[in-house]
């Protein structure tokens, strides 16, 4: 599916921010993500900028395109160090500095090793025995011993936003109900659940919160700075309840007016808490549902129930809180039959906006964990791994073909959007042309997913037809 709009990269502007008060430091920020530049194009900022040090934020999805980005900078800039992290970096730092151009990784929270790493190399000192810090040594690579967490998050800078601008940033269509300003914030780390399909490479599970007067006071900055919409982007907004209630309590008390929208589990919510975020501005919320089959759910160690994702959908429903369920196919061990219970739940829950992929085996997961100890899943084509990816992952965990699952994807996401009912539904719902121009973009991309699965079907047919016997 195309990809939709990209929001401003937290993880590097909180980077910049932690350095950008050191003495002969100056931090200039360059999002590829959001330009989509060709290798050409991005040479010549780098010729004209002369980084001494740059530091590339790698996902796994993008680890080619951030070594070519690598090599590149090493060729117009070959005294630059180039600093990697991310959470590919995280699980895997081995395989991140298999690429020649990158000088350093980064595992886990980066902002102290970052902070200490740049003024050994302003200071012209060793860097090697700094925590949370992958080098090279004698032909090998070495990972260093991990540095405690930060545990006072409210003493972090507010991420740098400035450094890359705003005019290519935004918020997918299904997430969104303004057509104001929008950027994203953190208010926590790490996440306390233990789903076998996610990573928890760079945080962990221990999960540690801002105090929510200091989120307010992110949120009024954003406000003055002409923000109207924000998507909260921590793993789980409603962890915590007390937490979430006193939140919406001071929003409410000092008068913000921000929209904003955030992700929940449908076992954290409940009528107070979707009551006050609904008080507080909350527009919606996005919920991890991932199967409708409840033998699956406990197979990946979501610890959900079905009832629970119906109330909580009933609740949102009722306090007229937009909701976005996200499901997956291909879980280990999915049947035809798991599968075709977790359509018909999505049909069921009717939620505003759903969201349908393929398994991606992510490093650091559990699954990834358990298929490398068995040697079962093979490392370094990861553009293969990702289900999501224009090309059909390598590995299929479940009696479907990685083909059939995207077949499934496709059909999931025609059968749930182009609903009569739920066509007339939404149309219904416009109040603005900002609305009516996300409704018409959504139906676009829901188009352009099931055109190119189409012509993939036809070029796998013309491949054949002309195959030698």
């Amino acid at each position: 599916m195309e990809k939709g709009p990209v929001s401003v990269p937290l993880g590097l502007a909180y980077l910049g921010a932690f350095i950008k008060d050191l003495p002969g430091i100056e931090v200039v920020g360059f999002d590829n993500n959001a330009l989509k530049l060709d290798p050409e194009e991005y040479r010549k900022i780098f010729q004209e900028e002369k980084p001494d040090i740059v530091a590339i934020s790698i996902l796994t999805p993008t680890v080619y395109m951030a070594w070519e980005m690598a090599r590149v900078v090493k060729e117009v800039a070959p005294a630059a160090i180039i600093v990697a992290g991310g959470a590919h970096c995280s699980a895997l730092p081995e395989d991140t500095l298999k690429e020649p151009a990158i000088d350093y990784g980064v595992v886990g929270e980066g902002e102290e090793t970052f902070r200490e790493l740049v003024l050994a190399l302003r200071d012209k000192q060793d860097p090697t025995g700094i925590k949370n810090l992958v080098y090279r040594a004698k032909g090998r690579v070495i990972v260093n011993p991990k540095r405690p967490r930060m545990r006072d998050l409210d003493h972090i800078p507010l991420p740098a936003r400035e450094i890359f601008g705003d005019s290519r940033y935004g918020m997918n269509v299904n997430r969104r109900v303004t057509s104001a300003k929008n950027t994203t914030v953190l208010t926590s780390r790490g996440c306390p659940y233990g789903c076998i399909f996610c990573s928890k490479s760079v945080y962990g599970r221990e999960f540690l919160q801002r105090s929510p007067q200091n989120v307010i006071d992110e949120l009024k900055l954003l406000e003055w700075e002409g923000y109207g919409e924000v998507l909260i982007l921590d793993d789980t907004f409603t962890v915590n309840k007390n937490w979430v209630l006193e939140f919406c309590r001071l929003f409410v008390e000092q008068g913000l007016k921000t929209v904003w929208n955030c992700h929940a589990r449908v076992d954290t919510i409940d009528e107070d808490v979707v009551k006050a975020l609904k008080q507080a501005h909350c527009s919606g919320l996005a919920f991890g549902i991932e199967t409708g089959n409840a033998a699956m759910m406990k197979r990946i160690d979501k610890h959900i129930t079905l009832d629970e994702a119906r109330e909580a959908i009933r609740l949102c429903r009722k306090y007229g809180l937009v909701t976005l369920c996200s499901y997956i196919f291909g879980h280990p061990d999915d049947t035809w039959q798991s599968v075709d219970d977790t359509l018909r739940f999505s049909l069921e829950l009717d939620s505003d906006y759903a969201n349908f992929s393929v398994l991606f085996i992510a490093p650091g997961s559990k699954i990834f964990g358990e298929l490398r100890q068995k040697k079962a899943i093979e490392e370094g084509h990861w553009d293969h791994c990702i289900g999501q990816s224009k090309k059909l992952p390598d590995h299929s965990l479940c009696e479907l073909t990685p083909a059939e699952l995207q077949a499934v994807t496709r059909k999931a996401f025609r059968k749930f959007y182009f609903r009569p009912q739920y066509i007339l539904r939404r149309l219904l719902r416009v109040r603005s042309p900002a609305m009516l121009g996300g409704l018409i973009r959504g139906a676009y991309l829901v188009v352009l997913f099931e055109l190119q699965g189409v012509f993939k079907k036809f070029s796998r047919a013309g491949k054949s037809t002309h195959a030698p016997a």
